[in-house]
């Protein structure tokens, strides 16, 4: 009788996780292009045009802020479903990040915070991916 080994050479694919941190990072990152845009295009003191066009350009916008004499904040929920092929060895993987979007006069700066408790932001996801 004899025994056959087969050994599976790796596809050289990264890890599901390390794609789909990288994939909502970059939805990110994304965003903060659109919010830096609308925001140096906006006059300073149209805050309310400037939370129209924030929420039509960046969906999943869920609470924009303006506070006394500065530019309005926005935060924003982005989530993410990946699926690898492979039959047999397909993955699924769905994060998630809540982002604030901060504009100090200079230049806009994104950071992770807590997602909300209630609506979409409160189902569940495999990770919570913290933006830098």
């Amino acid at each position: 009788m004899t025994t056959m080994v087969v050994i599976l050479p790796s596809c050289g694919r990264a890890p599901i996780e390390e794609i789909a941190r990288n994939s909502i990072r970059e939805k990110a990152t994304k965003a903060l292009a659109t919010y830096t845009r609308i925001l140096q295009d906006t006059a300073p003191g149209s805050s309310e045009r400037v939370r129209q066009k924030l929420e039509q350009a960046m969906p999943g916008v869920y609470a924009v802020a303006t506070p006394p004499g500065g530019r309005p904040t926005a935060d924003i929920y982005l989530r993410d479903h990946v699926t690898t092929s492979g039959g047999f060895w397909g993955e699924q993987r769905t994060v998630n990040a809540c982002v604030r979007y901060i504009y100090d006069q200079q230049a806009a700066t994104m950071k992770s915070i807590d997602c909300p408790a209630t609506g979409p932001q409160s189902e569940y996801a495999d990770e919570h991916v913290v933006i830098p």
